[in-house]
């Protein structure tokens, strides 16, 4: 037969227990988009350490610009490095300003298509 100092105790960790669940419950419906983000960022990252996602031979490379100002070449190879590409190409897309009520996607199409070749 339990005494009732060891009901209390009982009923102590159990009510602990009840409480850290629920707590991690509440932390983690909160915050699912965040850990999920967390969790696609984390392997994204860890699939291209490894070297998992292969990329297929003669694959380019793209940076669109749309900025005013020149990617130097040490910016350059930041961006290399920190997504692990081979090389990279930096097509400058200075559309200057383009008003709201204009498609953006159709002028930055246009822009590039018609662009001179390098």
């Amino acid at each position: 037969m339990m005494s009732m100092q060891n009901v209390l105790i009982l009923a102590t960790i159990v009510s602990g227990l009840v409480a850290v669940i629920q707590l991690l419950e509440y932390i983690f419906t909160k915050n699912i988009p965040w850990l999920v983000r967390l969790m696609m960022r984390g392997t994204r990252w860890l699939k291209r350490k490894l070297g998992l996602k292969k990329i297929p031979p003669g694959q380019r490379y793209l940076v669109l610009n749309f900025s005013s100002h020149l990617i130097l070449p040490n910016q350059q190879q930041t961006i290399q490095k920190k997504m692990n590409w081979p090389a990279l190409e930096v097509i400058e897309a200075r559309l200057g300003n383009v008003p709201e009520n204009r498609n953006f996607t159709a002028t930055l199409v246009n822009h590039i298509e018609n662009r001179p070749s390098a």
